[in-house]
């Protein structure tokens, strides 16, 4: 089973949670609600959010190269997802999970998951 995730704090609790249970937890560490988020699963649509992301908040966050890194490996690990495999997307009724979702769907459309 794999469990498609959004944010940092909601991908560790699912990795505590499941941690006795062999499922592979892909976890996306980004905020989708703020900055551009246009062709955000390509490298140029990256490298403008993470760009944006530290222009704008530079003196609150600083991890945004472990964040950028960490979301390419996701995108890489949601790319290499097969046909029939088992996936269960972790979602709520918020901005940033609810752009996830969509982004998520439109990259896994052409796959044929359970």
């Amino acid at each position: 089973m794999i469990h498609l995730i959004f944010g940092d704090s909601a991908i560790g609790s699912l990795k505590h949670a499941l941690s006795e249970h062999n499922h592979k937890i892909i976890g996306f560490p980004i905020d989708f609600s703020i900055g551009p988020i246009r062709n955000v699963y390509e490298n140029s649509g990256i490298k403008s959010y993470f760009t944006w992301l530290e222009n704008s908040y530079h003196t609150v966050w600083g991890n945004f190269e472990d964040n950028q890194t960490m979301y390419q490996q996701s995108l890489q690990k949601l790319a290499d997802i097969k046909h029939g495999d088992q996936v269960t997307i972790w979602t709520c009724e918020n901005a940033t999970e609810q752009i996830g979702l969509r982004i998520i769907c439109n990259l896994l459309k052409e796959k044929k998951l359970k």
